[in-house]
């Protein structure tokens, strides 16, 4: 459908962009942040290191909403147990 759009009696809005691709490339680089591969900042992953007793490498990435729910909760009781 997004492809042929007479096909399916719809318009085409696609436009040329204003600027070089290059131009949204360093656009890119200068303004957007990285996700991390653990999906924290990186300032966090010291705190985890010592609060889990492992290091980087060690700690658990989830892969599911239910595994991520269940470490949540486990460190907010672990971080909790530190106040």
């Amino acid at each position: 459908m997004y492809h042929q759009h007479e096909t399916y009696g719809t318009r085409d809005f696609s436009f040329r962009l204003p600027c070089e691709l290059e131009t949204i490339d360093r656009f890119q680089e200068r303004y957007f942040v990285k996700k991390s591969k653990f999906g924290c900042k990186d300032d966090v992953i010291p705190v985890l290191e010592h609060v889990c007793e492992m290091q980087r490498e060690q700690l658990p990435i989830p892969e599911s909403i239910e595994s991520a729910t269940s470490l949540f909760l486990a460190l907010t009781e672990i971080l909790d147990g530190f106040y």
